[in-house]
């Protein structure tokens, strides 16, 4: 699917470019400040078939998964607490 005119919005907040596709109800960053790169990002998540959204649940699957999650972790790694009970209580939210 390759971008037309018609079908995508962008706007430019502060330096970087926002844009929202038709039926979308919000605008999502390119992370660019240049309109031709900010195209060209969403270009390629039109081609490819990804958005932001199988992003963050790609990155959210194993989030408090006891055995699997990074961010606890990190957090023994630096000498914090954090339980498993806590990992199972918020991983139930």
């Amino acid at each position: 699917m390759r971008l037309e005119e018609d079908k995508v919005y962008f706007w430019k907040r502060g330096k970087k470019y926002y844009y929202k596709l038709v039926g979308d109800s919000s605008f999502h960053s390119t992370g660019q400040t240049n309109i031709t790169l900010a195209r060209a990002y969403v270009n390629r998540i039109l081609e490819e078939g990804s958005d932001s959204k199988e992003t963050l649940n790609n990155y959210a699957k194993d989030f408090y998964v006891w055995e699997k999650c990074e961010w606890i972790k990190r957090q023994h790694s630096k000498g914090k607490s954090f339980s498993r009970q806590m990992a199972q209580s918020r991983r139930s939210q």
